[in-house]
């Protein structure tokens, strides 16, 4: 729809594998030149690369796995889309689009308690109050899935299948006791006889 409305959009996610998902997906990374080992704090970006430029045109951002993304990498990416025109308004006037599910996986940080983690998340950002808020009202997987599975992931997101240390206790056959190599390629262990079959199926896997 946004294509159509002649605006230039550009898709990202924190994930690569997530990234490849998306129609001319980037990782967050990628796309904001993020220094990743420490902790997204600056950027290698550059006003003069074509990159740079690319990005100078877009006008909508849609960042998917927004859960993942630390409030420091959020507001290093704010720097960058501001410093591009040079502009006083948040991301530079572009449109962000944030997608996630909080009850998925928080930033990393290593060794980190869980204290740092929710401190680092991007509802702790002086830049959150500027999101309006939108949130999903019926869940798709319910209806197409596995009620009692996705009542268990929802109930672990929300911390009621856990005890006073966070230990979950899994549904009854949840476990994989066989060899999890074997149980999920089967046949294709072993035999390389037809490494082209084998390359292909493993690149499927992602989705």
């Amino acid at each position: 729809m946004l294509s159509s409305m002649n605006k230039n959009v550009q898709c990202t996610a924190w994930t690569g594998i997530a990234s490849t998902l998306l129609s001319n997906g980037r990782t967050s990374a990628s796309l904001f030149k993020l220094k990743i080992g420490n902790d997204s704090k600056t950027s290698n970006h550059s006003k003069g690369s074509n990159e740079t430029k690319k990005l100078k045109e877009v006008d909508v951002i849609i960042w998917d796995e927004c859960s993942m993304i630390s409030k420091t990498a959020l507001e290093t990416a704010d720097f960058v889309l501001r410093d591009l025109p040079d502009s006083p308004f948040s991301f530079g006037g572009k449109r962000i689009v944030l997608g996630g599910d909080f009850r998925q996986i928080l930033p990393v940080i290593r060794r980190g308690t869980k204290t740092d983690l929710i401190n680092n998340c991007i509802k702790n950002s002086y830049l959150w109050n500027q999101f309006q808020k939108f949130s999903l009202l019926d869940n798709m997987r319910i209806i197409i899935g596995d009620a009692n599975w996705i009542k268990f992931l929802l109930d672990v997101g929300d911390g009621v299948a856990n005890d006073y240390e966070d230990r979950v206790t899994f549904l009854e056959g949840l476990p994989v006791l066989e060899d999890l190599v074997d149980d999920v390629f089967g046949g294709l262990r072993g035999d390389i006889s037809d490494a082209g079959t084998k390359l292909k199926t493993s690149l499927q896997t992602n989705t």
